[in-house]
């Protein structure tokens, strides 16, 4: 867990102090929000059941009340807001687009909601999500009913009490490191359990990717961190048996802690209920009753896949003894909740009492929590450097198929010209190192020892070349890599649509194309855009992105493409350095990733990054404590040698543990 630094918990222990002397005396008037953490990759989340708008007499009336939710949540500096009992309109007061302005209006704040009700029933709650703009980048959105029949407006069937009731989610990604999540927010039935129970075993079910909910089109990735708000309308840690009907009223009824029934006495298989409850999926059908634990929050907590926000926070308020008042004094229910995945991190929770003038802003108390979404390493591409060049040579057909069998994201590889203007793989600006040019082309005077220029070359003279030299490792029967000598001879410099062919059976494998020296190869941007686009017009989809060192030749390839119809992302290559804003702001004109040394790359330049709309790409990391500590910072990915070790990390495991890997058997090629 993270630990609050020293210096908040003076201003933390004053606003506590307020906030207790709230919910002690009723006519305490003021609240101040705790201090947001120093963590600066914390979101500040509330859930808020506004009470629906009205001309109600008293202080219920809308137009009475809101001024003080508005200045309660403008003091709340939130990043995200799941509100229940939301309405486009009523009457003359626009709820929606109220709590939108408090919140600061469209250039501010998104919103997420449809009417429960559907189209013909416009003016129904709203699950509404508000999110902060320059924090949070919406992805997707949708909403879902929960009932058998999820994709219904207005559809039953879990044995509700009168009202259909649904979730509103949205997929977010953190503009400030990359981060993604799922947001959801939902209103469970306020009188019936067992729409309860079924609508908790409805959103864990969507959420921890069970197959038997996968029904209708809607799925979510269960691979990503879950914050669901909402008014469940059970109190947070109860639960008891199915089967168990008492009499609330009754004085020796069972009851639980805050003298709340151990059961709901309102069943949906009693004679009178109009809506049968009916499991997930069963438009039709005899009502089946539920057995064993029919608590909500056991299914989604106790027993379930979340976390309880209040309960995992590292520091929390005061806790009062519920969060429903109906506008009186607070009753001993909570029923509002925040819950989140097991790898949310809870830094601090709190509810806020404010009640100005002694009248509460609403019906509820809006419950806070300050969380960190973890990075998302199915996010972090593993990029294999000149292919899987540590098991293969480098930028040769042996070396790209053994990074696609491995499962590498991306391929990097490293182009140049022939003399016949064809391009080929190469990273050298010389044949020497990986070839045997001086070999095969004794005596020719384009032949100069260490120094042979490959533009020199056409590409069937490239061919005629032995290019399994190992290149960066040395090679000999006694070292590790012993075993690979030999095991690639024959295998030549490829030209690039040799190595586009590999791809074919491969179209979610991208493939990251570096221009190397462009000044030694004048034309090569050109080129590639005719030759990506040809590729294109045959049917060739695998994702693309080129890069280099130098700026101008990018800014030309960028330019030549867009006029050609291509839309392809570019990388730019770069040393880090001091200046790395200026860098970023004059990248980002032409370029769509930032891909630099990782030697002095930290978590505020993958951050500066990221919020200048640039991918961050590290190149060459084999070490797989720097490849974690990479990977903790928001990269989007790692160019490697080290394949195995990447993937190692990425699956969770000790990088000690990942340093250990032997080495794999070499690939074995048709060439």
């Amino acid at each position: 867990m993270r630990r609050i630094l020293p210096s908040l918990i003076p201003a933390l222990i004053a606003c506590l102090l307020i906030a207790t002397a709230t919910v002690a005396g009723a006519q305490t008037t003021d609240f101040t929000p705790p201090p947001r953490p120093a963590d600066a990759d914390a979101l500040r989340v509330m859930t808020y059941n506004v009470r629906y708008a009205s001309n109600a007499s008293g202080h219920e009336d809308w137009g009475t009340r809101f001024p003080d939710m508005a200045a309660q949540l403008q003091q709340s500096d939130l990043d995200l807001l799941g509100t229940q009992e939301l309405k486009e309109t009523a009457g003359a007061y626009t709820q929606r687009l109220d709590i939108l302005n408090a919140l600061g209006g469209p250039d501010e704040f998104g919103y997420i909601g449809t009417s429960r009700g559907g189209p013909e029933r416009p003016d129904d709650e709203q699950m509404g999500i508000y999110y902060r703009l320059d924090r949070l980048e919406l992805v997707e959105e949708g909403h879902f009913w929960l009932s058998p029949t999820p994709n219904d407006p207005y559809s039953f069937g879990y044995g509700n009490t009168g009202n259909s009731r649904m979730a509103s989610w949205g997929h977010f990604r953190d503009r400030r490191n990359g981060h993604e999540f799922y947001a959801v927010n939902t209103h469970f039935d306020h009188a019936n359990n067992d729409a309860r129970y079924r609508a908790a075993d409805q959103i864990a079910g969507y959420f921890t990717g069970d197959p038997a909910y996968d029904v209708d089109g809607i799925t979510f990735r269960d691979d990503l961190p879950v914050v669901i708000t909402g008014d469940f309308n059970f109190n947070r840690g109860d639960s008891f048996a199915a089967g168990v009907v008492l009499n609330a009223n009754s004085a020796e009824a069972e009851r639980l802690p805050g003298n709340q029934p151990a059961h709901d006495p309102m069943k949906d298989t009693r004679p009178d209920s109009p809506y049968p409850s009916l499991p997930f999926g069963t438009p039709a059908g005899e009502p089946t009753p539920l057995v064993g634990n029919t608590s909500p929050y056991h299914r989604l907590v106790t027993g379930g896949p979340f976390i309880d926000a209040w309960d995992a926070a590292d520091v929390t308020g005061p806790a009062p003894t519920g969060t429903f008042s109906g506008f009186g004094e607070l009753d001993n229910r909570w029923l509002d909740w925040i819950l989140a995945s097991e790898s949310v991190e809870v830094l601090q929770a709190y509810a806020d009492t404010y009640r100005p003038g002694g009248e509460w802003p609403s019906d509820h108390l809006p419950v806070v929590a300050d969380v960190v979404i973890p990075a998302h390493h199915d996010d972090v591409d593993v990029v294999a450097h000149r292919g899987a060049s540590r098991y293969a040579p480098e930028n040769t057909l042996p070396a790209i198929e053994m990074a696609i069998a491995m499962g590498a994201e991306q391929v990097e590889i490293d182009v140049s010209l022939s003399a016949d203007q064809q391009i080929i793989l190469l990273h050298d600006n010389t044949l020497s190192r990986t070839t045997n040019v001086e070999e095969v082309f004794a005596g020719d005077p384009r032949v100069v020892a260490g120094d042979s220029v490959p533009q020199l070359f056409t590409a069937a003279e490239l061919a005629t070349l032995e290019a399994s030299n190992w290149g960066r490792f040395a090679v000999d029967s006694t070292s590790d890599d012993g075993r690979y000598a030999g095991a690639y001879l024959g295998t030549h410099v490829p030209t690039l649509a040799e190595a586009l062919a590999l791809f074919e059976d491969h179209p979610d494998v991208g493939l990251l194309i570096e221009l190397k020296a462009p000044a030694l190869s004048p034309g090569i941007e050109q080129i590639l855009v005719d030759q990506l686009l040809a590729e294109r017009a045959k049917g060739f989809t695998n994702p693309h992105v080129v890069q280099s060192f130098h700026p101008d030749s990018m800014e030309l390839y960028a330019h030549l493409q867009v006029a050609a119809g291509l839309d392809l992302p570019v990388g730019q290559l770069h040393f880090v350095s001091a200046n790395l804003g200026d860098a970023f702001r004059a990248q980002s004109t032409y370029a769509d990733g930032f891909n630099p040394s990782h030697g002095s790359l930290s978590a505020a330049a993958v951050a500066e990054a990221h919020q200048a709309g640039l991918t961050v790409t590290p190149y060459t990391i084999n070490d797989s404590a720097r490849q974690a500590e990479l990977v903790a910072m928001g990269v989007d990915g790692v160019i490697t040698d080290r394949i195995d070790r990447l993937q190692c990390v990425l699956r969770g495991e000790a990088p000690e543990a990942c340093d250990a890997l032997p080495l794999p058997e070499p690939f074995q090629t048709e060439e």
